[in-house]
Protein backbone atom coordinates (compact mmCIF):
# COMPACT_ATOMS: atom_id res chain seq x y z
CA UNK A 1 0.00 0.00 0.00
CA UNK A 2 1.11 3.66 -0.59
CA UNK A 3 1.98 5.57 2.10
CA UNK A 4 -0.32 7.39 4.02
CA UNK A 5 -3.38 7.23 6.18
CA UNK A 6 -6.57 4.92 5.36
CA UNK A 7 -9.80 5.54 7.35
CA UNK A 8 -13.40 4.92 6.72
CA UNK A 9 -15.59 7.01 9.57
CA UNK A 10 -19.59 6.93 10.15
CA UNK A 11 -20.96 10.05 10.94
CA UNK A 12 -24.55 8.73 11.06
CA UNK A 13 -24.23 6.08 13.50
CA UNK A 14 -24.46 3.08 10.80
CA UNK A 15 -22.22 0.42 11.24
CA UNK A 16 -19.43 0.37 9.06
CA UNK A 17 -19.74 -1.96 5.69
CA UNK A 18 -17.32 -4.39 5.58
CA UNK A 19 -17.25 -4.93 2.03
CA UNK A 20 -16.16 -1.24 1.80
CA UNK A 21 -13.58 -1.71 4.49
CA UNK A 22 -11.83 -4.45 2.18
CA UNK A 23 -11.72 -2.57 -0.85
CA UNK A 24 -10.20 0.22 0.95
CA UNK A 25 -7.22 -2.18 3.33
CA UNK A 26 -9.34 -1.74 6.25
CA UNK A 27 -9.86 -5.25 6.82
CA UNK A 28 -9.18 -7.20 10.04
CA UNK A 29 -5.32 -7.35 11.40
CA UNK A 30 -2.75 -6.10 13.31
CA UNK A 31 -2.31 -2.97 11.19
CA UNK A 32 -5.65 -1.71 11.68
CA UNK A 33 -7.09 0.52 14.25
CA UNK A 34 -10.16 0.67 15.47
CA UNK A 35 -12.70 2.92 17.15
CA UNK A 36 -16.38 2.91 17.83
CA UNK A 37 -17.41 4.48 13.99
CA UNK A 38 -13.63 4.71 12.73
CA UNK A 39 -11.44 2.33 11.41
CA UNK A 40 -7.83 3.50 10.39
CA UNK A 41 -5.07 1.88 9.13
CA UNK A 42 -1.53 4.10 8.11
CA UNK A 43 0.77 3.06 6.32
CA UNK A 44 4.76 4.21 6.02
CA UNK A 45 8.26 3.46 5.42
CA UNK A 46 10.01 4.99 7.90
CA UNK A 47 12.26 2.43 10.15
CA UNK A 48 10.80 1.23 13.56
CA UNK A 49 7.62 3.19 13.16
CA UNK A 50 9.14 6.08 14.30
CA UNK A 51 6.82 8.58 12.01
CA UNK A 52 3.86 7.26 13.15
CA UNK A 53 1.85 8.23 16.36
CA UNK A 54 -1.21 8.23 17.98
CA UNK A 55 -3.58 9.48 20.94
CA UNK A 56 -6.33 8.06 22.42
CA UNK A 57 -8.29 10.17 24.80
CA UNK A 58 -11.91 10.05 26.28
CA UNK A 59 -13.56 8.65 22.96
CA UNK A 60 -10.89 10.62 21.00
CA UNK A 61 -8.33 9.04 18.52
CA UNK A 62 -5.82 11.31 16.97
CA UNK A 63 -3.37 9.89 14.51
CA UNK A 64 -0.11 12.03 13.29
CA UNK A 65 2.14 10.48 10.37
CA UNK A 66 4.92 12.81 9.68
CA UNK A 67 7.30 14.66 12.11
CA UNK A 68 6.45 18.01 14.07
CA UNK A 69 9.79 20.45 13.74
CA UNK A 70 9.48 21.94 17.15
CA UNK A 71 7.71 19.80 19.45
CA UNK A 72 9.74 21.26 22.30
CA UNK A 73 8.08 24.36 21.62
CA UNK A 74 5.11 23.30 20.60
CA UNK A 75 5.08 21.49 24.41
CA UNK A 76 6.13 24.43 26.26
CA UNK A 77 3.48 26.63 24.59
CA UNK A 78 0.81 24.11 25.72
CA UNK A 79 2.33 23.63 29.07
CA UNK A 80 3.04 20.27 28.17
CA UNK A 81 5.88 18.07 29.84
CA UNK A 82 8.57 18.04 26.64
CA UNK A 83 8.80 14.24 26.15
CA UNK A 84 5.13 14.09 25.19
CA UNK A 85 4.41 12.04 22.13
CA UNK A 86 3.94 14.16 19.14
CA UNK A 87 -0.14 12.65 18.75
CA UNK A 88 -0.16 14.16 22.09
CA UNK A 89 0.68 17.50 21.70
CA UNK A 90 -1.34 17.84 18.16
CA UNK A 91 -4.84 16.53 19.81
CA UNK A 92 -4.02 19.34 22.87
CA UNK A 93 -3.11 21.84 20.44
CA UNK A 94 -6.42 21.30 18.33
CA UNK A 95 -8.47 21.68 21.87
CA UNK A 96 -6.51 24.86 22.77
CA UNK A 97 -6.46 26.42 18.81
CA UNK A 98 -9.13 24.39 16.63
CA UNK A 99 -8.23 24.04 13.18
CA UNK A 100 -5.74 27.70 13.61
CA UNK A 101 -3.49 24.72 15.30
CA UNK A 102 -1.85 23.76 12.13
CA UNK A 103 -0.40 27.03 12.32
CA UNK A 104 1.22 26.27 15.37
CA UNK A 105 2.89 23.00 14.27
CA UNK A 106 5.28 23.41 12.14
CA UNK A 107 6.93 19.78 10.42
CA UNK A 108 5.68 17.47 7.84
CA UNK A 109 2.59 15.19 8.87
CA UNK A 110 -0.91 14.79 7.97
CA UNK A 111 -3.55 13.99 10.66
CA UNK A 112 -7.00 12.45 11.29
CA UNK A 113 -8.92 12.99 14.62
CA UNK A 114 -11.90 11.29 15.07
CA UNK A 115 -14.43 11.93 18.30
CA UNK A 116 -16.48 8.90 18.44
CA UNK A 117 -19.03 10.82 20.88
CA UNK A 118 -19.52 13.78 18.29
CA UNK A 119 -19.14 11.99 15.22
CA UNK A 120 -16.86 14.38 14.28
CA UNK A 121 -14.00 13.91 12.34
CA UNK A 122 -10.80 16.43 11.21
CA UNK A 123 -8.53 15.51 9.04
CA UNK A 124 -5.14 17.73 7.92
CA UNK A 125 -2.08 18.13 6.05
CA UNK A 126 1.13 20.26 7.26
CA UNK A 127 2.06 23.63 4.95
CA UNK A 128 4.67 21.17 3.59
CA UNK A 129 3.21 18.65 2.42
CA UNK A 130 4.63 14.93 3.44
CA UNK A 131 1.52 12.26 2.30
CA UNK A 132 -1.70 13.29 0.16
CA UNK A 133 -5.03 13.02 2.42
CA UNK A 134 -8.07 12.20 -0.46
CA UNK A 135 -11.29 11.93 0.38
CA UNK A 136 -14.63 10.73 -0.29
CA UNK A 137 -17.86 12.14 1.62
CA UNK A 138 -21.20 11.45 1.08
CA UNK A 139 -22.17 13.74 4.28
CA UNK A 140 -23.24 9.97 5.72
CA UNK A 141 -19.71 8.57 6.08
CA UNK A 142 -16.20 9.67 4.92
CA UNK A 143 -13.94 7.78 3.14
CA UNK A 144 -9.74 8.57 3.34
CA UNK A 145 -6.35 7.58 1.23
CA UNK A 146 -3.69 8.90 -0.11
CA UNK A 147 -4.49 8.25 -3.32
CA UNK A 148 -7.86 8.38 -5.81
CA UNK A 149 -7.55 4.80 -7.21
CA UNK A 150 -8.24 3.53 -3.51
CA UNK A 151 -11.29 5.32 -3.32
CA UNK A 152 -12.45 5.07 -6.85
CA UNK A 153 -12.90 1.26 -5.59
CA UNK A 154 -16.24 2.31 -3.50
CA UNK A 155 -19.53 1.77 -5.56
CA UNK A 156 -20.28 5.37 -4.16
CA UNK A 157 -17.42 6.92 -5.64
CA UNK A 158 -16.53 5.11 -9.37
CA UNK A 159 -13.81 6.30 -11.50
CA UNK A 160 -15.82 9.22 -13.53
CA UNK A 161 -13.01 11.96 -14.40
CA UNK A 162 -13.35 15.56 -12.83
CA UNK A 163 -12.51 17.68 -16.16
CA UNK A 164 -11.19 20.77 -14.23
CA UNK A 165 -9.29 18.55 -12.15
CA UNK A 166 -7.67 16.06 -14.51
CA UNK A 167 -6.73 19.51 -17.38
CA UNK A 168 -5.17 20.87 -14.26
CA UNK A 169 -3.00 17.98 -13.89
CA UNK A 170 -1.04 18.54 -17.00
CA UNK A 171 -1.46 22.26 -16.87
CA UNK A 172 1.22 24.76 -16.86
CA UNK A 173 1.85 26.06 -12.91
CA UNK A 174 0.01 29.69 -13.47
CA UNK A 175 -3.61 27.99 -14.02
CA UNK A 176 -3.13 25.26 -11.48
CA UNK A 177 -1.82 28.19 -8.59
CA UNK A 178 -4.98 30.41 -10.05
CA UNK A 179 -7.83 27.34 -9.68
CA UNK A 180 -6.34 23.73 -8.51
CA UNK A 181 -7.99 23.66 -5.21
CA UNK A 182 -9.44 20.30 -3.86
CA UNK A 183 -9.74 18.89 -7.00
CA UNK A 184 -8.53 15.27 -8.19
CA UNK A 185 -8.66 13.67 -11.31
CA UNK A 186 -11.81 12.14 -10.14
CA UNK A 187 -15.20 13.66 -9.39
CA UNK A 188 -16.04 12.59 -6.58
CA UNK A 189 -12.89 12.15 -5.17
CA UNK A 190 -11.52 15.12 -3.07
CA UNK A 191 -7.98 16.22 -1.55
CA UNK A 192 -6.62 18.35 1.00
CA UNK A 193 -4.41 21.40 -0.09
CA UNK A 194 -0.98 22.19 1.87
CA UNK A 195 -1.86 23.78 4.93
CA UNK A 196 -5.51 22.63 5.16
CA UNK A 197 -7.74 21.00 8.15
CA UNK A 198 -11.56 20.13 7.22
CA UNK A 199 -13.88 19.10 9.53
CA UNK A 200 -16.96 16.73 8.85
CA UNK A 201 -20.01 16.29 11.33
CA UNK A 202 -23.11 15.43 11.00
CA UNK A 203 -24.37 19.13 10.58
CA UNK A 204 -21.73 19.31 7.54
CA UNK A 205 -18.59 20.29 6.65
CA UNK A 206 -15.62 23.77 7.26
CA UNK A 207 -12.44 23.89 6.11
CA UNK A 208 -9.34 26.09 6.93
CA UNK A 209 -6.60 27.21 5.30
CA UNK A 210 -3.09 27.93 7.25
CA UNK A 211 -2.40 31.89 6.60
CA UNK A 212 -0.15 32.27 3.56
CA UNK A 213 3.45 32.52 3.79
CA UNK A 214 4.86 35.85 4.37
CA UNK A 215 8.65 37.24 4.76
CA UNK A 216 10.01 38.21 8.01
CA UNK A 217 10.52 41.62 8.84
CA UNK A 218 13.03 43.94 6.52
CA UNK A 219 16.43 42.91 7.49
CA UNK A 220 18.37 45.27 9.71
CA UNK A 221 21.69 43.91 9.61
CA UNK A 222 25.13 43.67 7.81
CA UNK A 223 25.51 41.09 4.80
CA UNK A 224 27.56 39.12 7.10
CA UNK A 225 25.28 38.94 9.77
CA UNK A 226 22.88 38.00 6.89
CA UNK A 227 24.73 35.28 6.06
CA UNK A 228 25.46 33.84 9.68
CA UNK A 229 21.47 34.00 10.54
CA UNK A 230 20.83 32.00 7.29
CA UNK A 231 23.68 29.19 8.09
CA UNK A 232 21.87 29.08 11.77
CA UNK A 233 18.72 28.44 10.40
CA UNK A 234 20.05 25.85 7.74
CA UNK A 235 21.94 24.03 10.51
CA UNK A 236 19.32 23.61 12.24
CA UNK A 237 16.88 22.07 9.53
CA UNK A 238 19.46 19.57 8.46
CA UNK A 239 20.34 18.33 11.85
CA UNK A 240 16.59 17.81 12.42
CA UNK A 241 16.28 16.09 8.99
CA UNK A 242 19.33 13.78 9.78
CA UNK A 243 17.72 12.90 13.31
CA UNK A 244 14.96 10.89 11.65
CA UNK A 245 16.61 8.77 9.42
CA UNK A 246 19.74 5.97 9.59
CA UNK A 247 21.60 6.03 6.68
CA UNK A 248 20.89 9.22 4.25
CA UNK A 249 21.80 9.47 0.62
CA UNK A 250 22.56 13.01 -1.20
CA UNK A 251 21.80 13.75 -4.63
CA UNK A 252 25.17 15.33 -5.72
CA UNK A 253 25.75 17.00 -8.65
CA UNK A 254 28.57 19.30 -7.47
CA UNK A 255 26.50 22.66 -8.22
CA UNK A 256 26.11 25.03 -5.11
CA UNK A 257 22.30 23.39 -4.27
CA UNK A 258 23.33 20.09 -3.72
CA UNK A 259 27.01 20.87 -2.50
CA UNK A 260 25.71 23.42 0.47
CA UNK A 261 23.46 20.37 1.04
CA UNK A 262 26.26 18.04 1.27
CA UNK A 263 28.28 20.33 3.55
CA UNK A 264 26.08 20.86 5.96
CA UNK A 265 24.80 17.22 6.10
CA UNK A 266 28.62 16.00 6.79
CA UNK A 267 28.53 18.75 9.56
CA UNK A 268 25.72 18.01 11.04
CA UNK A 269 25.33 13.85 10.92
CA UNK A 270 25.47 12.13 14.30
CA UNK A 271 28.55 10.13 15.33
CA UNK A 272 28.85 7.11 12.85
CA UNK A 273 25.54 8.08 10.82
CA UNK A 274 26.16 7.24 7.18
CA UNK A 275 26.16 9.69 4.49
CA UNK A 276 26.50 8.81 0.31
CA UNK A 277 26.26 10.58 -2.31
CA UNK A 278 24.51 9.86 -5.56
CA UNK A 279 24.96 11.85 -8.93
CA UNK A 280 23.80 11.39 -12.05
CA UNK A 281 26.74 10.96 -15.02
CA UNK A 282 27.04 9.91 -18.71
CA UNK A 283 27.89 6.17 -19.73
CA UNK A 284 31.95 5.80 -19.34
CA UNK A 285 33.40 6.77 -22.13
CA UNK A 286 30.55 8.81 -23.71
CA UNK A 287 31.57 12.05 -25.74
CA UNK A 288 28.16 14.10 -23.32
CA UNK A 289 29.34 16.45 -20.60
CA UNK A 290 28.57 15.62 -16.56
CA UNK A 291 29.14 16.17 -13.28
CA UNK A 292 31.67 13.83 -12.35
CA UNK A 293 34.32 15.69 -11.66
CA UNK A 294 32.72 18.40 -9.59
CA UNK A 295 31.07 16.16 -7.22
CA UNK A 296 33.85 14.24 -6.65
CA UNK A 297 35.51 17.27 -5.72
CA UNK A 298 32.96 17.79 -2.91
CA UNK A 299 32.82 14.41 -1.59
CA UNK A 300 36.74 13.97 -1.76
CA UNK A 301 36.47 17.50 0.44
CA UNK A 302 33.73 15.79 3.01
CA UNK A 303 35.36 12.38 2.92
CA UNK A 304 31.89 11.00 1.80
CA UNK A 305 31.66 7.91 -0.84
CA UNK A 306 30.04 8.87 -3.95
CA UNK A 307 27.73 6.87 -6.33
CA UNK A 308 27.49 7.38 -9.91
CA UNK A 309 24.05 6.59 -11.14
CA UNK A 310 23.75 5.91 -15.23
CA UNK A 311 20.22 5.10 -16.12
CA UNK A 312 20.48 2.09 -19.54
CA UNK A 313 19.70 2.91 -22.57
CA UNK A 314 16.49 1.17 -22.73
CA UNK A 315 14.75 3.45 -19.86
CA UNK A 316 12.06 5.01 -22.50
CA UNK A 317 11.84 8.88 -21.43
CA UNK A 318 8.46 8.55 -23.23
CA UNK A 319 6.71 5.47 -20.86
CA UNK A 320 6.86 6.08 -17.05
CA UNK A 321 6.87 2.52 -15.18
CA UNK A 322 3.23 1.43 -14.17
CA UNK A 323 5.14 1.87 -10.82
CA UNK A 324 5.24 5.50 -10.84
CA UNK A 325 1.94 6.06 -12.55
CA UNK A 326 0.29 4.12 -9.58
CA UNK A 327 2.26 5.53 -6.86
CA UNK A 328 1.28 9.11 -7.89
CA UNK A 329 -1.83 8.68 -9.78
CA UNK A 330 -1.78 11.70 -12.09
CA UNK A 331 -0.22 12.48 -15.86
CA UNK A 332 1.93 15.06 -14.73
CA UNK A 333 5.35 13.09 -13.70
CA UNK A 334 8.84 14.72 -14.27
CA UNK A 335 10.88 14.87 -17.20
CA UNK A 336 13.61 13.04 -16.09
CA UNK A 337 11.37 10.50 -14.09
CA UNK A 338 13.89 7.47 -16.10
CA UNK A 339 16.79 8.99 -14.16
CA UNK A 340 15.09 9.81 -10.65
CA UNK A 341 13.79 6.06 -10.36
CA UNK A 342 18.07 5.17 -11.00
CA UNK A 343 18.64 7.63 -8.27
CA UNK A 344 16.47 6.62 -5.77
CA UNK A 345 17.15 2.77 -6.49
CA UNK A 346 20.81 3.34 -6.06
CA UNK A 347 19.89 5.20 -2.89
CA UNK A 348 18.35 2.10 -1.80
CA UNK A 349 20.92 -0.29 -2.83
CA UNK A 350 23.24 1.65 -0.58
CA UNK A 351 21.15 0.70 2.47
CA UNK A 352 19.44 4.46 2.89
CA UNK A 353 16.28 5.14 3.85
CA UNK A 354 16.39 9.01 2.65
CA UNK A 355 17.49 10.85 -0.30
CA UNK A 356 18.37 14.58 0.35
CA UNK A 357 17.66 16.91 -2.76
CA UNK A 358 18.91 19.87 -3.58
CA UNK A 359 15.72 21.47 -5.17
CA UNK A 360 14.54 25.07 -4.49
CA UNK A 361 17.46 26.22 -3.09
CA UNK A 362 16.38 29.66 -4.88
CA UNK A 363 13.16 29.87 -2.27
CA UNK A 364 16.12 31.04 -0.06
CA UNK A 365 19.42 30.26 0.23
CA UNK A 366 20.73 30.34 -2.83
CA UNK A 367 18.38 33.09 -3.98
CA UNK A 368 19.63 34.89 -7.38
CA UNK A 369 17.41 37.90 -8.96
CA UNK A 370 17.72 40.11 -12.24
CA UNK A 371 18.26 43.98 -11.35
CA UNK A 372 17.11 46.69 -13.00
CA UNK A 373 20.34 48.06 -14.75
CA UNK A 374 19.79 47.24 -18.15
CA UNK A 375 23.29 45.28 -18.91
CA UNK A 376 22.27 42.74 -15.82
CA UNK A 377 18.72 42.28 -17.02
CA UNK A 378 19.64 41.62 -21.17
CA UNK A 379 20.68 38.67 -20.25
CA UNK A 380 17.16 37.28 -18.92
CA UNK A 381 15.15 38.68 -21.60
CA UNK A 382 16.41 37.14 -24.16
CA UNK A 383 16.12 34.15 -22.76
CA UNK A 384 12.77 34.96 -22.23
CA UNK A 385 12.31 36.49 -25.78
CA UNK A 386 13.45 33.09 -26.72
CA UNK A 387 11.08 30.87 -24.74
CA UNK A 388 8.24 32.64 -26.16
CA UNK A 389 9.76 32.82 -29.56
CA UNK A 390 9.76 28.81 -29.13
CA UNK A 391 6.35 29.10 -28.09
CA UNK A 392 4.36 31.06 -30.50
CA UNK A 393 6.16 30.43 -33.97
CA UNK A 394 8.07 27.32 -33.22
CA UNK A 395 5.28 25.36 -31.65
CA UNK A 396 2.16 27.77 -32.99
CA UNK A 397 0.70 27.52 -30.01
CA UNK A 398 -2.02 30.64 -28.41
CA UNK A 399 -4.21 30.61 -25.84
CA UNK A 400 -5.59 28.35 -24.45
CA UNK A 401 -3.06 25.57 -25.69
CA UNK A 402 -0.26 27.58 -24.25
CA UNK A 403 -1.79 27.12 -20.99
CA UNK A 404 -0.88 23.46 -20.97
CA UNK A 405 2.39 21.34 -20.54
CA UNK A 406 0.72 18.91 -23.00
CA UNK A 407 -0.82 19.25 -26.39
CA UNK A 408 -4.67 19.40 -26.27
CA UNK A 409 -6.85 18.04 -28.46
CA UNK A 410 -9.45 20.30 -30.14
CA UNK A 411 -12.23 18.83 -28.48
CA UNK A 412 -10.43 18.75 -24.62
CA UNK A 413 -9.84 22.30 -25.42
CA UNK A 414 -13.51 23.40 -26.44
CA UNK A 415 -15.14 21.37 -23.44
CA UNK A 416 -12.93 22.54 -20.48
CA UNK A 417 -14.78 24.32 -17.62
CA UNK A 418 -14.85 28.23 -18.53
CA UNK A 419 -13.40 28.58 -15.12
CA UNK A 420 -9.81 27.55 -16.98
CA UNK A 421 -10.42 29.20 -20.24
CA UNK A 422 -12.76 32.22 -19.29
CA UNK A 423 -9.40 34.59 -18.85
CA UNK A 424 -5.64 34.58 -20.05
CA UNK A 425 -3.75 35.38 -17.18
CA UNK A 426 -1.15 38.36 -18.32
CA UNK A 427 2.12 37.32 -19.74
CA UNK A 428 4.22 37.04 -16.76
CA UNK A 429 7.20 39.42 -17.69
CA UNK A 430 10.84 38.93 -16.15
CA UNK A 431 11.08 40.03 -12.16
CA UNK A 432 13.90 43.39 -12.17
CA UNK A 433 14.96 44.57 -8.42
CA UNK A 434 16.08 47.29 -7.43
CA UNK A 435 19.32 46.74 -4.96
CA UNK A 436 17.93 48.22 -1.77
CA UNK A 437 14.45 46.00 -2.48
CA UNK A 438 13.40 42.96 0.05
CA UNK A 439 13.45 39.86 -2.21
CA UNK A 440 10.22 38.95 -1.06
CA UNK A 441 8.98 35.41 -1.65
CA UNK A 442 9.40 33.05 -5.03
CA UNK A 443 6.07 32.53 -5.25
CA UNK A 444 6.44 30.23 -7.86
CA UNK A 445 8.89 27.96 -6.73
CA UNK A 446 6.84 28.40 -3.33
CA UNK A 447 3.33 26.97 -4.41
CA UNK A 448 5.45 23.59 -5.57
CA UNK A 449 7.23 23.41 -3.09
CA UNK A 450 4.71 22.77 -0.39
CA UNK A 451 2.85 20.83 -2.66
CA UNK A 452 5.44 18.13 -3.40
CA UNK A 453 5.16 14.98 -1.63
CA UNK A 454 8.10 13.12 0.10
CA UNK A 455 7.82 9.42 -0.50
CA UNK A 456 8.80 7.64 -3.48
CA UNK A 457 7.57 4.82 -5.67
CA UNK A 458 8.73 1.20 -4.77
CA UNK A 459 12.34 1.97 -2.99
CA UNK A 460 10.39 3.15 0.74
CA UNK A 461 12.71 6.04 -0.28
CA UNK A 462 11.41 9.87 1.63
CA UNK A 463 12.95 12.47 -0.46
CA UNK A 464 13.86 15.09 1.61
CA UNK A 465 13.80 18.86 0.26
CA UNK A 466 16.07 20.86 3.35
CA UNK A 467 15.35 24.34 1.36
CA UNK A 468 11.50 24.52 1.46
CA UNK A 469 11.45 24.56 5.17
CA UNK A 470 9.61 27.72 6.00
CA UNK A 471 11.91 29.51 8.53
CA UNK A 472 14.88 29.51 6.03
CA UNK A 473 12.00 30.85 2.82
CA UNK A 474 10.67 33.65 5.14
CA UNK A 475 14.29 34.86 6.72
CA UNK A 476 15.69 34.75 3.20
CA UNK A 477 12.63 36.82 2.17
CA UNK A 478 13.40 39.66 4.46
CA UNK A 479 17.32 40.21 2.98
CA UNK A 480 17.94 43.10 0.25
CA UNK A 481 17.86 41.95 -3.52
CA UNK A 482 21.56 43.47 -3.15
CA UNK A 483 22.92 40.71 -0.96
CA UNK A 484 22.31 38.08 -3.88
CA UNK A 485 25.28 39.91 -5.71
CA UNK A 486 29.38 40.21 -4.24
CA UNK A 487 32.27 40.45 -6.06
CA UNK A 488 31.08 39.44 -9.59
CA UNK A 489 29.29 36.71 -8.62
CA UNK A 490 25.25 36.08 -8.54
CA UNK A 491 24.18 33.74 -5.20
CA UNK A 492 26.59 35.78 -3.33
CA UNK A 493 24.99 34.70 0.34
CA UNK A 494 25.80 31.33 -0.35
CA UNK A 495 29.12 31.58 -1.95
CA UNK A 496 29.68 33.58 1.21
CA UNK A 497 28.58 30.84 3.84
CA UNK A 498 30.78 27.89 1.86
CA UNK A 499 34.00 30.11 2.13
CA UNK A 500 36.94 27.81 3.37
CA UNK A 501 34.18 25.26 3.71
CA UNK A 502 34.22 23.82 -0.22
CA UNK A 503 37.16 24.23 -2.93
CA UNK A 504 36.66 27.61 -4.49
CA UNK A 505 36.17 25.46 -7.65
CA UNK A 506 32.76 24.42 -6.34
CA UNK A 507 32.05 27.76 -4.43
CA UNK A 508 32.78 29.95 -7.53
CA UNK A 509 31.41 27.53 -9.97
CA UNK A 510 28.85 29.10 -12.53
CA UNK A 511 29.11 26.48 -15.11
CA UNK A 512 26.16 24.41 -14.76
CA UNK A 513 25.55 20.98 -16.52
CA UNK A 514 22.56 19.18 -17.70
CA UNK A 515 21.02 17.37 -14.65
CA UNK A 516 20.51 14.07 -17.06
CA UNK A 517 23.66 14.32 -19.59
CA UNK A 518 21.38 12.35 -22.34
CA UNK A 519 18.31 13.60 -21.97
CA UNK A 520 18.14 14.94 -25.32
CA UNK A 521 19.82 11.87 -27.31
CA UNK A 522 17.53 9.79 -25.34
CA UNK A 523 14.35 11.65 -26.58
CA UNK A 524 15.62 11.40 -30.04
CA UNK A 525 16.91 7.55 -29.81
CA UNK A 526 13.41 6.75 -28.19
CA UNK A 527 10.95 8.66 -30.56
CA UNK A 528 10.16 5.98 -32.43
CA UNK A 529 8.89 3.66 -29.76
CA UNK A 530 6.02 6.77 -29.84
CA UNK A 531 5.11 5.69 -33.28
CA UNK A 532 4.82 2.27 -32.27
CA UNK A 533 2.22 3.04 -29.67
CA UNK A 534 -0.39 5.38 -31.33
CA UNK A 535 -2.98 2.73 -32.00
CA UNK A 536 -2.87 1.95 -28.38
CA UNK A 537 -3.27 5.56 -27.24
CA UNK A 538 -6.73 5.57 -29.13
CA UNK A 539 -7.64 2.34 -27.69
CA UNK A 540 -7.05 3.92 -24.14
CA UNK A 541 -9.54 6.62 -25.10
CA UNK A 542 -5.96 9.29 -25.07
CA UNK A 543 -6.92 10.71 -27.84
CA UNK A 544 -10.59 12.67 -26.28
CA UNK A 545 -7.84 15.07 -24.42
CA UNK A 546 -4.96 14.88 -26.66
CA UNK A 547 -4.01 15.73 -30.12
CA UNK A 548 -2.11 12.59 -31.40
CA UNK A 549 -2.26 13.52 -34.77
CA UNK A 550 -0.17 16.73 -33.66
CA UNK A 551 2.46 14.07 -31.58
CA UNK A 552 2.64 11.21 -34.77
CA UNK A 553 3.73 14.56 -37.03
CA UNK A 554 6.08 15.82 -34.69
CA UNK A 555 7.66 12.54 -33.03
CA UNK A 556 8.40 11.66 -36.64
CA UNK A 557 10.48 14.82 -37.21
CA UNK A 558 12.18 14.31 -34.55
CA UNK A 559 13.27 10.47 -34.75
CA UNK A 560 14.45 11.94 -38.54
CA UNK A 561 17.12 14.11 -36.86
CA UNK A 562 15.47 17.37 -37.37
CA UNK A 563 16.46 20.55 -34.87
CA UNK A 564 13.90 20.83 -32.45
CA UNK A 565 13.79 23.04 -30.01
CA UNK A 566 14.10 21.85 -26.16
CA UNK A 567 10.63 23.46 -25.42
CA UNK A 568 9.08 21.32 -28.61
CA UNK A 569 10.56 18.24 -27.21
CA UNK A 570 9.09 18.89 -23.65
CA UNK A 571 5.63 19.03 -25.24
CA UNK A 572 6.21 15.93 -27.26
CA UNK A 573 7.41 14.21 -24.46
CA UNK A 574 4.63 15.19 -21.87
CA UNK A 575 2.22 14.59 -24.67
CA UNK A 576 3.36 10.70 -24.90
CA UNK A 577 3.78 10.47 -21.68
CA UNK A 578 0.43 12.19 -20.32
CA UNK A 579 -0.98 9.57 -23.20
CA UNK A 580 0.60 6.60 -21.35
CA UNK A 581 -0.97 7.41 -18.45
CA UNK A 582 -4.34 7.11 -19.83
CA UNK A 583 -2.94 3.61 -21.04
CA UNK A 584 -2.11 2.72 -17.71
CA UNK A 585 -5.73 4.13 -15.90
CA UNK A 586 -7.29 1.93 -18.60
CA UNK A 587 -5.60 -1.85 -17.58
CA UNK A 588 -5.63 -0.79 -13.88
CA UNK A 589 -9.79 -0.53 -14.38
CA UNK A 590 -9.40 -4.43 -16.31
CA UNK A 591 -7.75 -5.48 -12.83
CA UNK A 592 -9.03 -3.46 -9.97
Amino acid sequence: MITGLYALASLDGAPLNEEDLAKLGLGPGPATHQAPGLRLRIEDCELGGRAVSIAMEAGTVLALLGHLDEPDELAQALNMRHAAAQAELALQALRRWGPQAIAQMPGEWSLLCWNSDRRDLILGVSTQLRDPICFASDGRRVAVAPQPMTLSRLASVGRDWDREGLALTFSQVAPRRRLLREQTILKRVKRLDAGTMRRFSPAGETCTQAPSLTPDSDWSGSFDEAVAALEKIARRIMHQTLARHETVAIMLSGGLDSSTLAWLASEERRSGQKLVCITSAAAEGSDLRDERSYSRIVADHLGLPVVFVTPPPEDNPYRPSARCFAHYQAPSLSSRHYLYDRLFEAGADQGADAIIDGVWGETGLTRKVIFREFRAAWPEYKYWLRNLYQERVRLGEAWPQTAFAARLSEDALQNMPAALLDERPPMEWPLLYRRDQRLGLADQAVYLAARTRTAQAHTGLRRLFPYRHEPLMRLAAGMPAGFTHRGGYSRAMVRSLLKDRLPDSIRLRTNPVPFSPDYVRRLRNHAPSVLERLAVFRNAGADEWLDLDWLAKRVTRLAAGENISIREQSKIQITAMTAEFFVWWQQTAQTE
